[in-house]
């Protein structure tokens, strides 16, 4: 019923599928009527998504190839933000629906080599697993607990017995009934194709995978010696927390509240004691972990953790005490005396084991990586990066400086999942190593490939509380294993074991956990990493001194871009050899983050950062180039209030910007623009001020809301280029010399402030039909009185505008003539972003981009004041924002980069004098390639001299514009000779 979407043949020629805006996905399948004639007849109608289904292709599982004809398998995509795998014959979806795109519509879908691929309007590409997909649900097994053992009542247990039953009654009172039933204290994965399950009353169980068997081992409690005197021990088995196999699974360990650690044989064969040891004061014990099997590393929930060497009586070789309030939950340890271990609350902390002569250890440095979310895996790279993952969705990577501080480099949202638990270091064939990520959606358990947008493993767990254990590998595939534990209502406990269909072929395989793999992922086409979790609505890059980055010695200095985002974060990443290095992040917005801006004076080694966002809030920072840490690098100035009627979080700031005025103290002059139409004027010195919040001034507007701003410096004066919602543009100026007086004064500089601003805008003109949503401008080389606008707007169009001025004195200056054209129909939708480039050492360039998802290069003729189409380049998202700068190379070359924001950031870097090339090759009139000597015949040489009279002539290159047709025949007959 209503609109088809799609329609798709199968391979065989025997089944068409369709989609359509009723939401479902039909098979119609060619069948004879006569013995000459056959009909298309509906066979089947799949009902899942809850709106319009776009697209559908055929999927070919390798499990059922060559079983088409019979049992056709379809894969869809709907504006419900799923993918769905369908098998007709089952009348229902095969797998749980693929959600990983950020986005409302899942536009396409198609199935190639086992690999489902996806597109969807948030701009991104996503892999799907097919056959991992077809058979997560078909390889589910359950499994039953054996029962606990009896438990013997001590001695103590029937004196109080006794006690309680000859006192004196009490009134009865109505209690609700507590259920009993078996409590599980730890379970575990090992030697991948084995559970292990050890229960509060005792009890110890090992499952075989592949037999589908329990084996009964002796109770992990009973018959305790201790490692330390030879003496038997009472363990009460209700104590039991958590247990660790050992990598050679020959011995279990099993943690208590009071500190015991219980070592188990599970050789059933023989009939062994268990010992225990313990820490004394040491307790209770939060999780166990094997580095070899001869050492395990101990975490207590008191916040300490203790390295034992498994000798005949364990050693405690390092006691680690974080000195945090959390509880240790993961760590990793590099082989070169390098320890780090993440707390309950965030926490990262660094403990040089090598440096330390004493038994007892205390962090060298504690980093502050997860706000106050569990830090739950951790992994160093080769590089010596710390990458460690937690609760609050993100990847945060960070390095130990050389005085033995954590410093912070990055902090990478992952918006696929709401929770990141495990982490893999994978290396790839080609030597490039990456990280594998393992999380929660919701209630989903999710391994993903980040960089790739690759998903290998979606399970459904039912709740992310439920006692898990999970195990991947890359051997010729991805194999996995999963075993959920979940409690019944008559006290049983049911575990349900996911597999894939390679795992029986690999399960003999030890997973490590802690050494790097290899995978054959390719890595040619990424999505990159998504610094903000939302869309990035302004950046900007920062040039020290006004000056672009470049390379002295061969060591590159850095460049940083500041973005912000709806996600009310601000980050400030440095760019050094073509990528991003390190990212710092600013103290988040109390609402979204709108605008963003930076400017430093020529002579400093400073520069200024400013942030704009709801509540008409606005942020200074100062960024200081020469110091070595980023984190330190960055100080707060200010922050800009408004006074009078309290802003809400619908009044925003949607722009802001700000240019360096020759003074003293190195002011500068900042302007933003609001959703009411108004101009917040604020000077910001560099130097530090007791006072933290600083007040403006406000210039009234049309009314429009601002959504955009440009300031230019322009002989003895500041023009301010707004940009409203009306399509106009409206052009303010400030005369240096009054604001420069105004900022030399002390105490009365913020009345006098007012006093120099002007009341009106000095003109205002149409340049689009609606809103202007960005503009760029320029001071026209060359000349004195002229400035060049470029602007875009939802009606895609891009305005180009020159401007002339007439300077009548020192502190005035008035409008001439403007001049205006436009270049109509410039994107297929509304363009977001353009930035304007004035260089006669190449051309005059403008860069626009939008929601088409695309970066188009114009070249710009100023005579005629017309863009020329140059170029475009497609996107990963929409181009909600965008910036350039340029960098010299060692070589001596000159790139220039492009920074474009949206759902994530997208570098375009390129070489100048190629780019002149390659715009003087489109718009030459004909391209003459030669090659050896074919027109050498003024060479002298008696070869040519003997030539034919013919061959000389056409040795001209001129023939060729002449007679293009003889000398094409003459030469492809040459050739041929």
């Amino acid at each position: 019923l209503g609109s088809i979407f799609s329609v798709y043949f199968s391979s065989c020629g025997q089944y068409i599928a369709s989609t359509s805006d009723d939401r479902t996905v039909r098979l119609f399948h060619l069948q004879p009527i006569y013995e000459s004639q056959t009909e298309w007849k509906l066979i089947w109608t799949g009902w899942g998504h809850t709106a319009r289904v776009f697209d559908v292709s055929f999927a070919y599982p390798s499990h059922a190839l060559g079983e088409e004809s019979s049992h056709p398998t379809l894969v869809s995509a709907g504006e419900d933000s799923t993918a769905r795998i369908w098998s007709p014959l089952q009348t229902q979806e095969v797998s749980h629906p693929l959600r990983g795109h950020d986005c409302e519509s899942v536009w396409t879908v198609d199935v190639c080599d086992g690999i489902i691929v996806t597109g969807g309007n948030d701009g991104c590409v996503k892999l799907w697993d097919l056959d991992n997909r077809m058979m997560q649900d078909k390889d589910i097994r359950t499994f039953v607990v054996p029962k606990d053992p009896p438990i013997q009542s001590t001695h103590s247990e029937e004196k109080i017995t006794t006690e309680a039953t000859t006192s004196k009654p009490r009134k009865k009172q109505k209690k609700k009934q507590k259920l009993s039933g078996q409590l599980i204290c730890g379970m575990e994965l090992f030697k991948g194709h084995r559970l292990v399950v050890a229960t509060r009353a005792g009890g110890l169980f090992s499952l075989d995978l592949k037999r589908n068997t329990w084996t009964h081992h002796k109770c992990w409690h009973d018959n305790v010696i201790s490692l330390e005197d030879k003496s038997k021990l009472q363990i009460d088995p209700t104590t039991g927390t958590c247990l660790s196999v050992s990598p050679s699974a020959a011995k279990v360990i099993v943690g208590t509240t009071e500190g015991w650690l219980v070592v188990a044989s599970l050789d059933s064969s023989c009939d062994v004691a268990s010992h225990a040891f313990r820490c004394p004061s040491y307790r209770p014990v939060q999780s166990i972990s094997w580095i070899d099997d001869d050492n395990v590393v101990v975490f207590y929930a008191r916040g300490s953790v203790i390295w034992f060497r498994m000798e005949d009586i364990p050693l405690p070789l390092h006691i680690m005490t974080l000195g945090t309030p959390g509880i240790p939950l993961s760590f990793a340890y590099d082989y070169k005396q390098s320890f780090y271990i993440g707390d309950s609350r965030g926490n990262l902390a660094y403990f040089d084991i090598g440096q330390s002569e004493r038994n007892e250890i205390t962090p060298r440095s504690v980093l502050k990586a997860h706000a106050k979310e569990h830090v739950t895996a951790v992994t160093v790279m080769q590089s010596g990066i710390i990458v460690s993952v937690g609760n609050d969705g993100c990847m945060h990577q960070s390095k130990v400086t050389n005085n033995g501080q954590l410093q912070r480099l990055v902090s990478i949202p992952v918006p696929a999942t709401t929770g990141l638990k495990h982490i893999w270091n994978v290396t790839q064939s080609n030597g490039q190593e990456d990280v594998i990520l393992g999380g929660f959606y919701g209630n989903d358990y999710v391994v993903m490939d980040n960089i790739n947008g690759y998903e290998f493993v979606r399970i459904p767990t039912g709740g992310r509380q439920k006692r898990q254990d999970f195990h991947i590998g890359f051997f010729n595939g991805c194999s996995h294993a999963m075993a959920i534990c979940t409690g019944q209502k008559d006290g049983r406990n049911i575990i349900d074991f996911h597999s894939s269909h390679l795992f029986d072929e690999t399960s003999t395989l030890p997973v490590p956990r802690h050494q790097r793999i290899d995978t054959n992922i390719n890595t040619t086409y990424n999505i990159g990493h998504s610094y903000h979790a939302e869309t990035i609505n302004d950046v900007a890059w920062v040039k020290c001194g006004g000056k672009p980055a470049y390379c002295h010695n061969s060591v590159p200095i850095s460049a940083y871009l500041l973005s912000g985002s709806n996600d009310c974060s601000v980050k400030l990443m440095e760019f050094r050899n073509g990528t991003f290095a390190s990212a710092k992040e600013l103290p988040p917005h109390e609402s979204c983050v709108r605008g963003v801006c930076t400017s430093s004076h020529p002579a400093t080694n400073t520069s200024l950062l400013v942030t704009c966002g709801g509540k008409l809030t606005m942020e200074c920072y100062l960024l200081d180039h020469s110091s070595a840490d980023m984190d330190a690098s960055v100080t707060a100035l200010c922050s800009y209030r408004t006074t009078g009627s309290k802003a809400t979080i619908d009044h925003r700031m949607n722009a802001v910007r700000s240019v360096p005025l020759p003074s003293n103290e190195n002011y500068h002059f900042v302007v933003s623009g609001d959703s009411e139409g108004n101009l917040h004027v604020v000077m910001v010195s560099e130097l530090p001020k007791d006072r933290k919040t600083t007040i403006g001034e406000i210039l009234k507007g049309n009314g429009r809301p601002v959504l955009c701003l440009e300031l230019v410096t322009f002989n003895g004066f500041l023009l301010a280029f707004v940009g409203t919602t009306g399509g106009d543009i409206q052009l303010w100026t400030f005369s240096i010399a009054k604001l420069i007086g105004c900022s030399e004064a002390s105490e009365d500089g913020r009345r006098k402030l007012g006093d120099v601003l002007p009341s009106t805008a000095s003109c205002e003109f149409k340049a689009h039909q609606s809103g202007v949503n960005d503009l760029s401008a320029s001071p026209v080389v060359g000349e004195s009185e002229s400035v060049v606008v470029c602007s875009v707007g939802d009606d895609q169009t891009v305005s180009t505008c020159h401007i002339h001025f007439a300077v009548s004195g020192p502190e005035s200056l008035s409008c001439e003539g403007i001049r205006l054209s436009t270049t109509q129909c410039a994107s297929a939708s509304a363009l977001k972003a353009v930035e304007l480039i004035l260089d006669d050492s190449t051309f005059h360039r403008v860069y626009t981009s939008g929601h088409d998802e695309t970066v188009t290069l114009w070249k710009l003729d100023f005579a005629r004041l017309s863009l020329k189409y140059v170029t475009s380049v497609p996107i990963g998202t929409e181009g909600s924002c965008l910036d350039c700068c340029q960098y010299n190379r060692p070589d001596g070359t000159i790139r220039e980069v492009v920074a474009v924001g949206g759902l994530g950031t997208e570098l375009l870097s390129f070489n100048l004098t190629t780019l002149l090339a390659a715009c003087a090759l489109i718009e030459a009139n004909s391209l003459l390639i030669t090659a050896g000597a074919g027109f050498s015949a003024d060479s002298g040489l008696q070869t040519y001299e003997q030539a034919p009279l013919s061959y000389r002539e056409m040795c001209d290159p001129s023939k060729l514009v002449e007679d293009p047709l003889k000398f094409q025949q003459f030469w492809l007959a040459f050739t041929r000779s």
